[in-house]
């Protein structure tokens, strides 16, 4: 499912839930902005290139410093244009003519 959602800072972000990712939380927890009431977050990013793909959520009180993955309370939202192009997506549409109006 994918969800939008827009920051106090007015950026918009299509975001998916997952329970297990690849990516690293990095930086502090915060439990002020939430898009989730309950949930602390952090940045979450890619461990390879350092790319932000999105953000750990955890639930208030269990977040530590130490956390950098989701627990089994826990769960990443990944902003979508980070982790799939257009390009991409369009050529996972089989059966379909080039031309189809979608």
């Amino acid at each position: 499912m994918v969800q939008t959602l827009r920051n106090p800072a007015d950026v918009t972000f299509n975001l998916v839930m997952v329970k297990r990712s690849g990516c690293s939380g990095i930086g502090e927890w915060y439990s002020d902005h939430t898009w989730f009431p309950g949930y602390s977050w952090k940045v979450c990013i890619c461990p390879r290139c350092q790319a932000h793909l999105g953000w750990v959520f955890e639930p208030v009180g269990r977040a530590s410093i130490s956390h950098f993955k989701a627990s089994s309370e826990g769960f990443y939202g990944l902003i979508l244009e980070k982790l799939i192009t257009e390009e991409f997506s369009d050529s996972l549409l089989v059966g379909l003519p080039k031309d189809h109006k979608y």
